[in-house]
């Protein structure tokens, strides 16, 4: 009796049993409070320009991460690759364990310091591994392209070494060409980083627009105030085919480098120019590479005068 009630016992378990099946994915999904998507990556670019100046070679992108609620990001990765070289790892982190600790829009600046190419492709990929270990990714890819912008001043003026009502004897082309005084009082001495141009009066030069590195060496009119410098920037002149009218048509027409940023600065040059005239126009370089031009627009005719320069360069 007792064999025949457990038997009566296996077989009714068996046939419940029999009756339940394992829970699948789609089980294990649809039965959670919170369904789950799969997480995907988007990437854009902020200016929605696809395109990397080479000068600065920045790229700001929009990074996207669509996640389902209550599903946090475990990896996160962001890889650069320029051309056909090998992928560079720019961000890694193995440490975003909440939501709550991501943004899910967030824009990524990218500086590159390795040197590009004109016409180099840039690409990003960015890839996640969330809390359910899937793992997403996306791609954008930047095109380089050289800035032709200019900057462009306007009249500028200079004072001879005698001339006490202009005390301006020395110019950069940073903060918007910046003038600077000589003497205990000035402040060239203090901004010697940025000046580009010295300029003086000599007897027989006449008038003389150098680099301070020449003023340096050739022991010449502010010797002693560009010694006291610490630095000293080499800035090269050359003479151009480009004449004061094809100067005014690109300062006031098409406001780009195209014409004049192919000029050959490894021959031909000097660090300093002299005797010229008003409309004289001449191709410069500095020390940090701008390429740029200047016209005469004033001489002077002794150290008590003033000289007027218009200025175009890179920017």
């Amino acid at each position: 009796m007792n064999k025949i009630y457990i038997l009566i016992l296996v077989i009714v378990f068996a046939a419940f049993t029999s009756c339940v099946r394992d829970p699948s994915k789609d089980d294990i999904i649809t039965n959670n409070t919170i369904p789950y998507t799969a997480t995907t990556v988007n990437l854009t670019d902020s200016l929605g320009t696809n395109i990397i100046l080479r000068k600065e070679a920045t790229a700001n992108i929009i990074v996207t991460v669509n996640m389902s609620a209550g599903i946090s990001l475990k990896t996160a990765k962001m890889e650069r690759k320029i051309d056909a070289n090998a992928p560079e790892i720019v961000i890694y982190s193995d440490r975003m364990d909440t939501v709550k600790d991501f943004k899910p829009v967030d824009v990524f600046n990218d500086l590159i310091s390795t040197p590009l190419n004109e016409g180099s492709l840039v690409t990003y990929t960015f890839t996640v591994t969330d809390s359910r270990l899937v793992v997403a990714s996306a791609s954008i890819t930047y095109t380089v392209k050289r800035g032709n912008e200019i900057l462009i001043s306007n009249d500028i003026e200079l004072a001879g070494q005698l001339n006490t009502t202009l005390n301006k004897n020395f110019l950069g082309l940073v903060n918007n060409f910046q003038t600077y005084s000589n003497g205990g009082s000035g402040n060239a001495g203090v901004n010697s980083y940025y000046i580009d141009f010295v300029y003086y009066f000599d007897p027989i030069d006449l008038n003389v627009l150098a680099s301070p590195n020449n003023v340096l060496f050739e022991n010449s009119y502010w010797n002693n105030e560009v010694l006291t410098w610490s630095r000293q920037n080499d800035t090269k002149f050359k003479v151009t085919t480009i004449d004061a009218v094809q100067f005014d048509k690109i300062k006031n027409l098409s406001k780009v480098d195209d014409s004049f940023y192919t000029i050959d600065f490894l021959n031909g040059t000097t660090d300093k120019i002299t005797n010229f005239s008003i409309n004289d126009v001449f191709a410069f370089k500095n020390v940090y590479g701008k390429v740029g031009l200047l016209k005469i627009n004033q001489i002077a005719t002794d150290e008590f005068g003033s000289m007027k320069i218009q200025i175009i360069c890179q920017k």
